[in-house]
């Protein structure tokens, strides 16, 4: 299927990844490999990860690709691989996932958006965000200026907030 996706080379995306089974708590339980395989991913195929949440069942994530980047279908692909490698082999897997020689740890597909203005990467922080863009960030190497330099916010617009 040819779905519809954001291709912005150097975008800021938000994300959610769903597991399988909703009502599993996997992602927490495994926390480590999640974070072992997002990090192999990231250093193979940088990324800047600007937000995360894990919860038992979905994840929600904030990366800004890098210039001339627009391929997370590729990060995700290999974190996902990479994650449920690192799983035993116990969850239930359907006839349709097993001619495909997949897991049943994830659901197939994951929603993702790009961000194109500071207002809406504020909202999918949540409450304190803006105080984390404002400050807290500078001291790690992270310019709350620079994320959205890449997606399309005319330098005027930046400079009015």
């Amino acid at each position: 299927m040819d779905y519809r996706r954001a291709r912005t080379a150097g975008g800021t995306y938000f994300f959610t990844v769903n597991l399988a089974d909703r009502g599993a708590d996997t992602l927490v339980r495994h926390v480590t490999a999640l974070r072992a395989a997002m990090t192999a991913v990231r250093k193979a195929h940088p990324y800047a990860l600007l937000a995360m949440v894990v919860l038992p069942d979905p994840l929600h994530s904030i990366w800004r690709l890098p210039a001339g980047d627009a391929n997370y279908a590729l990060r995700w692909a290999l974190i996902k691989g990479s994650f449920s490698r690192s799983l035993p082999r116990n969850e239930i897997i359907s006839a349709s996932r097993q001619g495909k020689r997949e897991r049943g740890i994830w659901q197939r597909r994951y929603w993702e958006h790009l961000v194109c203005f500071l207002s809406w990467l504020l909202v999918h922080l949540g409450e304190g965000g803006k105080e984390w863009l404002e400050g807290g960030q500078e001291n790690r190497g992270i310019n709350a200026r620079e994320v959205f330099s890449l997606a399309f916010m005319p330098r005027k617009s930046l400079d009015a907030l």
